[in-house]
């Protein structure tokens, strides 16, 4: 009798055991894998406002000169993503519709293409399931526009800031960034000499 008594005890704490030890892994396995999303969510957002806040203006005869829509924009950026830093790259940044998501799809001058070459390597960036995204700029007048340049006011090569805003299924995305640099290119001595 006292041996079925302790077989009945060990049988329970043994379920108890095991039960508590499968509870646990399952908030284990919801936590590493609410971690891996915010973490990509938060390097998607930061590859997206690093290459944003990089952008520098081009020489006005130049042919890289900041220009955007609401599907995206396109200029010179210190942060290349396969380039080397700090060396003014050509950039796009758009908003691709496929199969009822949104991709953010990332382009750059290849580095190893040849001069006049106009090859890209083009990254996804971002990924949300839905249909409706957008860019817009902000002016330093503190008003909102679809294209830039503005048709009004041409004044500053580069916007004060540039809004992403994405319809995702889960929510709404709004991605802000400032570029951090000069609003006009710098002159240049052929530019004073004429």
């Amino acid at each position: 009798m006292e041996m079925l008594v302790v077989l009945i005890l060990t049988g329970l704490i043994s379920t108890l055991l095991i039960q508590g030890l499968t509870h646990v892994l399952g908030l284990r396995i919801r936590f590493l894998s609410q971690l891996e999303k915010q973490t990509t969510e938060t390097l998607q957002a930061h590859w997206f406002r690093e290459i944003s806040r990089s952008l520098v203006p081009d020489h006005p005869s130049g042919k890289n000169i900041f220009s955007g829509t609401e599907q995206g924009f396109q200029g010179l950026s210190f942060a290349s993503l396969s380039g080397i830093k700090g060396v003014p790259t050509p950039v796009f940044i758009e908003l691709v519709y496929k199969s009822g998501n949104i991709f953010l799809q990332y382009k750059e001058t290849n580095p190893n293409a040849l001069i006049g070459d106009e090859t890209f390597a083009a990254w996804e960036i971002a990924r949300w399931t839905g249909h409706g995204g957008r860019f817009s700029y902000l002016d330093r007048s503190g008003r909102w526009h679809s294209h830039w340049p503005p048709p009004i006011d041409k004044s500053n090569q580069l916007p004060e800031g540039i809004l992403l805003e994405a319809d995702d299924a889960l929510g709404k995305v709004n991605w802000f960034v400032s570029p951090a640099g000069r609003r006009e290119p710098k002159p240049t001595l052929k530019d004073f000499l004429g």
